[in-house]
């Protein structure tokens, strides 16, 4: 059996999906009915998740992510905004100095987590919380690993120009974006676009082209 969640009396009731909105807030728009609940009342759901959110503000800095990730779930203050939950809760730990550098890309750990719905336990959908964050986790040490590779390579390559050559530049450059254009590399780079491609192609097989065009084309590690 699981030992009860400490700081399960620190946590409100409306985390646990007691709570109801007051219809006293009048709400902020009139949204199509055909896409929109016109009886969600937005604001009001807003104000319960604000709530929860200040009364967590003591809890350690993952238990309080879990918090604010479960109460947006259920309080649900935006009605098509369920996948704001992951990144609010991010926004947490990066303001609990926990990822100070980053936003945790929580989403990532979705899928080796068996995400909890939210008709399980609190114990449980925190529990799910917590397998979110180790996914995740463990998905950033492999881009970590694999971009520390890609480094090293760069490196050797790099090892072999003259002094003045703008490839240090471009590894820079390429392990700073996720993708790099032509355009984008000839304006950081202050070369002529010819100039960037050349530089490209001097990499050649530690990069990649990823649109499959032969116009606006962009490159990836």
């Amino acid at each position: 059996m699981r030992p009860p969640l400490r700081h399960e009396g620190a946590v409100p009731h409306v985390v646990r999906g007691q709570f109801a909105v007051s219809t006293d807030t009048e709400p902020l728009q009139s949204p199509p009915e055909f896409f929109f609940d016109p009886d969600w009342n937005e604001p009001a759901r807003l104000v319960v998740w604000r709530a929860v959110l200040q009364e967590s503000r003591n809890l350690p800095p993952v238990l309080a992510a879990a918090i604010a990730w479960d109460a947006w779930l259920f309080a649900q203050p935006d009605q098509r905004g369920a996948w704001r939950a992951p990144l609010i809760a991010a926004l947490v730990l990066k303001a609990r100095k926990k990822t100070e550098t980053f936003l945790l890309p929580l989403a990532l750990g979705t899928r080796p987590a068996e995400y909890r719905d939210a008709g399980k336990p609190f114990e449980v959908r925190i529990e799910g919380f917590c397998g979110l964050v180790v996914g995740a986790v463990q998905r950033c040490e492999r881009e970590l690993a694999n971009l520390s590779l890609v480094r090293n390579l760069l490196d050797v390559k790099i090892a072999r120009r003259r002094r003045n050559s703008r490839l240090p530049e471009l590894a820079d450059l390429l392990l700073a974006h996720p993708v790099v254009s032509l355009r984008m590399v000839a304006r950081r780079l202050e070369v002529s676009p010819e100039g960037a491609r050349k530089l490209i192609l001097d990499l050649g097989s530690i990069i990649r082209e990823v649109s499959g065009r032969k116009r606006y084309r962009v490159w990836s590690v």
